[in-house]
């Protein structure tokens, strides 16, 4: 038998068929694993990190605002390992106790702290005006301390924010527990005794 025999005798009983559902089956398979390796190894090389500012706007917090600031410092989104990058902007506005010395030594402690006192110079802008020119983030929270929310609850609400800011998908959100709210003082170690 020559080469053109052969070549004959496997076209008579060729199935094209068969053939097109090979190829297709092989397509998928590759398919397949392309896509699950590109979700567990390209995730993190192809998510870029959200920028996120939280305002706080804050008067005579003494007894709070150390703590405030220690609880959102706690939380494991401000390294960015999360793809979250946190900017905090604290506006003192005209605190007259010792809340101003207290955000100077946290704002030594904590890079990504900000802190802004109103001046006499500021007084045609409001505080969330000043807040808002020195955010950086693409997704802006303002929140007013004035209203006495347990530091711990101040947290538990900017991870509620950014996990919600996070959710993919409808079935995701279900797992995000919305905070409940209320007060506790808690002393600062800058305070000093009157």
């Amino acid at each position: 038998m020559d080469v053109k025999g052969l070549m004959e005798l496997l076209l008579e009983e060729f199935n094209w068929g068969f053939v097109f559902l090979c190829i297709t089956a092989v397509y998928g398979l590759f398919s397949i694993f392309y896509s699950i390796s590109r979700y567990f190894f390209d995730v993190g090389k192809s998510r870029r990190n959200i920028t996120f500012s939280i305002i706080l706007i804050v008067r005579n917090q003494e007894d709070a605002i150390e703590g405030i600031i220690r609880s959102i410092a706690r939380r494991g989104f401000l390294d960015g390992s999360e793809g979250i990058l946190l900017n905090l902007v604290v506006v003192d506005d005209y605190s007259r106790d010792q809340t101003p010395e207290i955000l100077r030594f946290l704002a030594r402690e904590y890079k990504f702290l900000k802190v802004v006192r109103m001046e006499k110079i500021m007084e045609d802008k409001s505080p969330l005006e000043v807040g808002l020119s020195l955010c950086e983030g693409e997704v802006i929270c303002i929140l007013d301390v004035g209203i006495r929310i347990a530091p711990e609850k101040i947290a538990d609400a900017i991870s509620y924010i950014i996990n919600k800011k996070m959710i993919k998908s409808k079935g995701d959100a279900e797992n995000v527990k919305q905070p409940d709210f209320m007060h506790i003082k808690i002393k600062s170690r800058y305070l000093k005794e009157k």
